[in-house]
């Protein structure tokens, strides 16, 4: 059992190649545990000549570093962004290829070409026109296919088109390239997997042999009880929502003040256009502030909720991934109260609380030789407020906090593990 057990075979055809859709896969011996040895087949197909091209349409690192290993010469095709891209956000299906531009980089020794989809790192999906586009121009060329579609259970378009299944000379002709640490999120396991035609998976199978003889019989059995496990389950599904739930956040700022903050996360959200309420009890600050957002174009996703700290956390509505409260600090621990009681934390989410040094005042009056008197007494009273509401953080059975001395000291909230699942358990 050198390339692998039989139930990690059969799992694999079943999670992503049916029968009827792909001809190829008809017994275990079209398919090889993978670890990186294809890069040794391509060495092998390449000896006729010193200097063997390989056409990428994929992230480039990688396969730079392998083609140059095995004695080739990468060609790398790039994608073009829409036109808009330099000026607005972009969507991945918007980024095209050049069939031109990639027949132009073919040339009489090239061997190989290596596509990724869904794309690394846009998430492109490649559509059936292009998928044709390019396995036809392959056949043509005699070039064989390596499609590396390891990342094949994550994306977000109706359906995910697999080349090798569009046309039998196309699947005759292409090496599709898995990932069991992809899929499940454990790619430390380095566990992959090359399913192919027998004339092209052969060359897989003796370099691997040669190489490693096989991957971890233990891992093999855990991958294949785990593809299991999930097409029993919706886990595929319920992991696609999951990564889409880190892309769709939510930030909210108690205490807008000048709008620094926001525009601070307005800025480091731009690629995934983050939805942004910030709140303040001042009107004047908030007038100014929200034609500043108007003028400077970033209204779109900073929404502004007036009135007191306590009112507008009673209203917003919606699980927020980062809180950052940054407003009188008498109030804090209300604040937090109503943030934990109504939920407005998801499960994964972050609360910053700013300011909990206060100028070194919650250490003790002792730690703070610079600050003006004028402003003493106000810093004072924060720091001593500062102190029992740190220790009512730590005290707290819902919460984990942690405190970074960064400049005037933030705390880190998160959701105490057992907490949230014991409310997950009870349907709360």
């Amino acid at each position: 059992m050198g390339c692998g057990y039989s139930r990690i075979f059969s799992n694999i055809k079943k999670a992503s190649f049916s029968a009827k859709a792909d001809p190829r896969v008809t017994g275990t011996e079209r398919i090889v545990g993978v670890d990186g040895s294809v890069w040794e087949w391509v060495a092998e197909s390449v000896q006729s000549s010193p200097v063997q091209p390989v056409a990428n349409l994929g992230l480039g690192l990688g396969y730079q570093l392998h083609t140059k290993f095995v004695g080739g010469v990468l060609r790398s095709v790039q994608l073009h962004p829409p036109a808009h891209a330099a000026t607005a956000i972009s969507k991945a299906d918007e980024w095209r290829l050049d069939m031109k531009e990639l027949e132009d980089a073919i040339t009489l020794k090239t061997k190989i070409l290596v596509l990724n989809t869904p794309h690394n790192p846009l998430g492109k999906v490649f559509s059936v026109d292009e998928l044709l586009s390019i396995g036809r121009l392959c056949a043509r060329y005699g070039i064989v296919l390596l499609s590396d579609e390891v990342y094949e259970s994550l994306y977000y378009t109706p359906n995910f088109p697999r080349i090798a299944t569009l046309e039998a000379e196309i699947g005759r002709n292409t090496i599709t390239i898995g990932s069991i640490g992809k899929a499940f999120n454990a790619t430390g396991w380095r566990l992959g997997y090359a399913i192919g035609d027998e004339s092209l998976i052969r060359h897989v199978q003796h370099a691997h042999i040669i190489l490693s003889y096989t991957t971890a019989g233990p891992a093999q059995w855990a991958a294949g009880i785990a593809i299991e496990a999930a097409q029993a389950s919706a886990f595929y599904r319920e992991n696609q929502l999951d990564m889409k739930k880190k892309i769709d956040s939510l930030f909210l700022e108690v205490g807008t003040f000048t709008g620094f903050s926001a525009l601070a996360f307005y800025e480091g959200t731009r690629s995934t256009k983050a939805d942004i309420v910030t709140m303040d009890v001042r009107g004047e600050v908030l007038e100014f502030t929200s034609k500043m957002f108007k003028d400077i174009g970033v209204d779109d996703r900073i929404n502004i909720m007036e009135g007191t700290a306590a009112s507008s956390l009673s209203k917003v509505e919606g699980e927020f991934d980062l809180i950052f409260l940054d407003a009188d600090k008498h109030n804090y621990l209300k604040y937090l109260d109503i943030i934990l009681t109504r939920r407005l934390l998801s499960p994964h989410g972050i609360i910053l609380v700013d300011n909990v040094f206060a100028r070194g005042f919650t250490m003790g009056n002792e730690f703070n030789t610079f600050t003006e008197k004028i402003r003493r007494p106000f810093w004072e009273g924060c720091g001593e407020t500062l102190r029992e509401v740190n220790k009512r953080f730590l005290d707290d059975p819902r919460i984990d906090t942690l405190i970074l001395p960064l400049f005037d000291g933030v705390t880190q909230i998160k959701w105490r593990k057992e907490y949230i699942e014991n409310l997950n358990s009870n349907g709360d």
